[in-house]
């Protein structure tokens, strides 16, 4: 067997888990008669940036690092299917998008707090940016600010 072992299985719970969560979101949601809101262009660029944010503190950021070295302890089963989730800023983003949409849209009181992430989303788009100016690694970047 390979050293990198696969873990098609936990993948396929994780697809089916959150099929289930999207599905239960909106039957919520419907239920609520949600359905069919009309989501402002302006909203919409809010949400992207908010889920942008909440993916990278959950992926990269070092605050979260305690609980992808938590997960990446587990060499198999749900703890490896969740470390490898919190690795893949793909993966984390699609979760990030269901929690953001969903909030969203259940109820007008969560527009501020994700009005507020999506700001420091900006200002996380913005420090990569100067990062990639200087030309510097996120690594090098650690260590620039360590020093």
């Amino acid at each position: 067997m390979d050293k990198i072992q696969k873990n098609y299985s936990g993948h396929f719970i994780s697809m089916v888990a959150y099929g289930a969560l999207v599905s239960i979101a909106i039957s919520v949601l419907y239920s609520l008669g949600k359905i069919g809101t009309k989501i402002p262009s302006f909203d919409l660029v809010i949400l992207g940036l908010a889920t942008f944010r909440l993916t990278h503190l959950f992926v990269y950021d070092m605050v979260t690092d305690y609980i992808r070295d938590y997960f990446g302890k587990f060499e198999r089963g749900a703890g490896k299917t969740l470390s490898e989730l919190l690795n893949c800023p793909w993966c984390t983003g699609v979760w990030a998008a269901l929690l953001i949409g969903f909030l969203y849209l259940l109820t007008p009181l969560a527009y501020y707090p994700i009005f507020f992430v999506a700001l420091a989303g900006i200002g996380s788009i913005f420090q990569i940016i100067s990062i990639y100016i200087v030309r510097l690694t996120p690594s090098q970047y650690k260590k620039e600010i360590k020093d």
